[in-house]
């Protein structure tokens, strides 16, 4: 980028980038950049957000960063001297351009993720196997993200502790977990969230638990990527079902589940800090 030069104190600059990348449900990135303006430009500010597939390279995504670079230095750039020695071309051919038609996304805004992985380990006094796998489906929309998580590991192993004496141990775990949540208004949101558990190591035969809640939001939600303050309180039930009895002589208890957190995030010029209570 010939056409601007970078300086390592941010108050010489005339132009403060602020950037922030966040993770898509899709597995993809969200990249949204700050430009504020600082001496002669003070008071210009802008915001550009653009998308990074999933399948994008490293080189990709830093080619993606200097175009959108350059798109939000031109209105800083247009009111110098050096803007007389730019030129701005449009690459795609025009010929085939059609007047555009909203598409409808056959899969309803729904994205899918699958997961496998395991290892198998064998020495003379240790065998252990390990496999796991998981389902992820998730959806979000401006007013509404939902999310539906499946989980199941296989984790065994077998000491020996002579020619005659194994010790076998059995960790398998399954796990299913869901969140609903809705934005009601610019401040005030609503979730429900819940699942399933079973764990031969922790002794659960069935966990059950489900938790409405909701939050509000100091700032308006769109505001989330630069600075947010959140409270949230939630009341639910949980059903635990034991495979053997417990030290309190319990094979199965219900108990009530709540969860109260404020979470606090700022993104500023002098840099960012994030942190939280539960």
């Amino acid at each position: 980028m010939k056409m601007v030069d970078f300086v390592r104190d941010r108050f010489q600059s005339d132009v403060h980038i602020l950037v922030k990348t966040e993770f898509t449900n899709s597995g993809g990135e969200k990249t949204q950049m700050n430009f504020l303006g600082q001496s002669r430009f003070s008071g210009l500010t802008d915001t550009i957000t653009y998308f990074n597939d999933p399948t994008a390279t490293d080189d990709d995504k830093r080619k993606q960063m200097v175009q959108y670079l350059k798109l939000g230095l031109t209105r800083y750039i247009m009111r110098t001297s050096v803007a007389r020695d730019m030129e701005i071309k449009y690459l795609k051919d025009t010929s085939a351009l059609k007047k555009a038609e909203p598409q409808k996304d056959r899969w309803n805004y729904w994205t899918f993720s699958v997961g496998i992985s395991g290892f198998l380990n064998s020495s003379e006094s240790l065998d252990s196997k390990n496999f796991n796998g998981n389902f992820n489906a998730s959806r979000e929309t401006e007013k509404r993200l939902s999310l539906v998580y499946l989980t199941h590991s296989v984790d065994r192993q077998i000491f020996s502790i002579s020619d005659s004496e194994k010790v076998r141990t059995n960790r398998d775990r399954s796990s299913f977990f869901f969140d609903n949540r809705w934005k009601l208004a610019e401040h005030w949101g609503f979730g429900w969230d819940g699942g399933f558990r079973a764990s031969q190591f922790e002794n659960l035969d069935a966990r059950l638990y489900t938790t409405p809640w909701i939050e509000y939001s100091l700032f308006p939600y769109k505001k989330f990527n630069s600075e947010r303050i959140v409270f949230s309180y939630g009341l639910g039930v949980e059903y635990t079902n034991y495979k053997d009895s417990t030290i309190f002589f319990k094979t199965s208890e219900w108990q009530a589940k709540q969860t109260a957190a404020a979470i606090a995030s700022f993104t500023k010029p002098w840099g960012s800090i994030n942190f939280g209570c539960f």
